[in-house]
């Protein structure tokens, strides 16, 4: 059986769901950067330890987000948004986000603060929500997963101006990214992994991590993927110590910047 159980708050009730399983095998969980790394800024107790817990098995994809705006703004580039920025108030200029914390909240806050400059976040309880504030012209801009931003994109309700991860997307491969537009050194992705219960045996790990890449070589799944918006690993897949070193310096990294954008612990 796969268990999978992102429920709220913030992924955190099915995250220790999978954590307090029996560790045989036949119960595994989809974790992201979120609720493995991102909600320990959020949270004081999200009932589960990210190093502890789990047995890690693979990184099986990753999203990047994409900076939007209205098909009616006038910005039509990064550049352009940046100098309204800089022309107005601090704080005039705001962009959208599913809810503090999430990817779309940290992307916000890291252009803000390459750019030496001030955004106020606008959070909503849900992409949609947020995208549709863009679209209605309540809000300014905001940088949102490929896979959620793709169809609006394409219908022209939102002109995508450049992604957020250090390469070009495979699904948006037009678009520079945030770096090529002037902003050093930026890359804000999200990650998402299966793992199992902490002592699951690494005879099962190693069972589910060579399944997973069977799985993920089909060319046809992988296209499918990939025109959805999300970036695949090369294969054969990272194995369980390369995933478990992710999470490690994702924790490293991301609570502090997180701390600094401001996000206290609820």
């Amino acid at each position: 059986m796969l268990g999978i159980f992102p429920t709220a708050p913030g992924g955190n009730i099915g995250t220790t769901a999978i954590a307090r399983s029996a560790p045989d095998g036949y119960t595994i969980g989809q974790v992201s950067q979120g609720n493995m790394v991102i909600n320990m800024a959020l949270y004081r107790d999200t009932g589960y330890d990210p190093v502890r817990d789990f047995a890690p098995i693979a990184v099986v994809a990753a999203m990047s987000n994409v900076m939007v705006v209205s098909r009616q703004s006038p910005y039509r580039s990064v550049r352009e948004v940046v100098e309204a920025i800089r022309a107005k108030p601090p704080g005039m200029v705001t962009y959208s986000s599913s809810g503090v914390g999430t990817s779309m909240h940290v992307a916000g806050a890291i252009f803000a603060r390459a750019n030496s400059t001030e955004l106020t976040h606008v959070p909503y309880t849900g992409a949609p929500a947020a995208m549709t504030a863009i679209i209605s012209g309540d809000v300014d801009t905001g940088f949102f997963n490929i896979p959620a931003a793709k169809g609006l994109i394409a219908a022209g309700d939102l002109r995508p101006l450049a992604v957020t991860t250090a390469r070009r997307s495979a699904s948006l491969p037009e678009l520079p990214t945030l770096e090529e537009a002037g902003l050093r050194d930026y890359d804000v992705s999200t990650w998402l992994g299966l793992v199992a219960p902490a002592g699951t045996p690494p005879a099962i790990i190693e069972r589910i991590h060579g399944a997973l890449t069977e799985v993920l070589a089909r060319p046809a799944l992988r296209e499918k993927l990939t025109a959805q918006g999300f970036d695949l690993p090369p294969l054969p897949l990272g194995g369980p110590a390369e995933f478990s070193r992710l999470i490690r310096d994702d924790l490293a990294k991301w609570p502090a910047i997180m701390r600094e954008a401001g996000v206290k612990p609820e």
